[in-house]
């Protein structure tokens, strides 16, 4: 994006709801651009705003896809012709929770910004802050001017892998609005990486991302014949075909050992070498 040249690096961490360590972890820490992976702290920011009753649900809202720059100085436009969604362009007005919608279960950038300007960057900010250091953001979506002055939207896999912790313990939301946030990730469209290793039916609530060099994926798994788990694996710098396959890979491996992650497990070497030779 914008011609920067990018390292290679793969983020996993994998770990029971609830449990006092991960049960594996491959360089957790390290920050990577977020893509639309921040899509899930506007969410809880919306969800805030509402619970504390700043914006209303049904608030009818004037589409349109300029905004000012977190630069402080110029504006961008959300750009169309790099939109999956095209259906909030089609829209004069709509209401909120129904971008709010667009934004989680179609990934839709305009609806995306459409939902920072009601809520307030600040207040995304704000939340992401909260919930953890290591996430960091500080822009729109397609804010082309703030990513030129080097303002940029971060997170690790730990921040991430925190965030879903911290949404089914009740530490972000109240058990409601908690829900109603999980039902919104189940029904993502987007599902090559972290569903793509699973069986079929398998319940997920998960928010990936991607960019040009960039595929991310971070979810909630809920088996029927184990407690739920958290997985997060983020890849800068991959080959655009190869990247989906290693994040499905992890979740397939994660998936077999289920009911073992509540100890450490190691993947197969041919699953390590994969990682350790991309990270």
């Amino acid at each position: 994006m914008l011609g920067r040249e990018t390292p290679t690096r793969v983020s996993v961490q994998l770990a029971r709801v609830g449990a006092d360590r991960p049960a594996y972890v491959v360089d957790e820490h390290a920050l990577h651009l977020t893509a639309s992976t921040m899509k899930l702290v506007v969410l809880i920011a919306y969800l805030l705003a509402v619970r504390d009753g700043t914006v209303e649900p049904d608030l009818q809202i004037a589409v349109h896809k300029d905004f000012p720059s977190s630069d402080g100085i110029h504006r961008f436009d959300v750009i169309e012709d790099q939109e999956d969604d095209l259906e909030p362009w089609r829209r004069e007005h709509a209401p909120l929770w129904w971008l709010v919608e667009r934004m989680i279960t179609h990934s839709s950038n305009l609806a995306t910004d459409l939902v920072i300007e009601a809520v307030g960057l600040d207040s995304v900010v704000a939340a992401a802050a909260h919930i953890d250091d290591e996430f960091r953001l500080r822009r729109w979506i397609d804010d082309v001017p703030g990513i030129r002055a080097g303002i940029l939207n971060q997170v690790s896999a730990s921040a991430l892998a925190t965030t879903y912790q911290q949404l089914l313990a009740g530490e972000l939301l109240d058990v409601e609005l908690a829900t109603q946030a999980l039902d919104l990730l189940a029904r993502n469209t987007w599902n090559d990486e972290i569903p793509a290793g699973l069986p079929a039916g398998v319940t997920v609530a998960h928010k990936n991302g991607w960019d040009d060099d960039i595929r991310h994926d971070s979810g909630i798994v809920f088996p029927d014949d184990a407690p739920p788990y958290i997985l997060v694996v983020l890849t800068t710098g991959l080959d655009a075909d190869a990247a989906p396959l290693l994040i499905a890979a992890v979740s397939d491996w994660a998936w077999t050992n289920r009911h073992r992650l509540d100890e450490t497990c190691t993947p197969p070497p041919d699953l390590v070498a994969r990682l350790k030779t991309t990270s």
